[in-house]
């Protein structure tokens, strides 16, 4: 299904949708009311944002201004909910992080990956 759904959207010259990452295109493609994929159409306005958002973090990355990291990808920051850091999706319970992001390997386990962003938040909290 998803497959023909990628063909139609070729085929419409939907570009945005076909440079998505599989999985957030599977999820944009399982949210779309239509059968074909040249016109997304979702029933709710909040999902329509979240596309809209996810859209616009994979702009930021073809542009060099987001850099997506496992746990905050464009889906998730686009859906506003963090990625479950128990688990890997679509491979099982018994799965590490380490096995299901292969193309992350070399960040699994680094201490202070996202330092700099933690220190700006704290920096928020406390002058708020």
């Amino acid at each position: 299904m998803f497959r023909k759904m990628e063909e139609e959207a070729v085929a419409a010259g939907n570009t945005k949708v076909m440079k998505l990452k599989p999985h957030t295109k599977r999820w944009v493609f399982a949210t779309n009311l239509e059968d074909s994929s040249s016109s997304l159409k979702f029933a709710k306005p909040e999902t329509e944002e979240a596309v809209s958002r996810i859209m616009k973090y994979s702009e930021d990355i073809e542009k060099g201004s987001f850099t997506p990291s496992r746990e905050k990808d464009e889906l998730s920051l686009g859906l506003g909910n963090p990625e479950h850091t128990g688990r890997v999706r679509g491979l099982g319970k018994h799965k590490t992080w380490k096995e299901g992001f292969r193309e992350h390997v070399e960040m699994y386990k680094k201490h202070g990956r996202n330092r700099e962003e933690s220190l700006a938040t704290l920096v928020k909290t406390l002058v708020a």
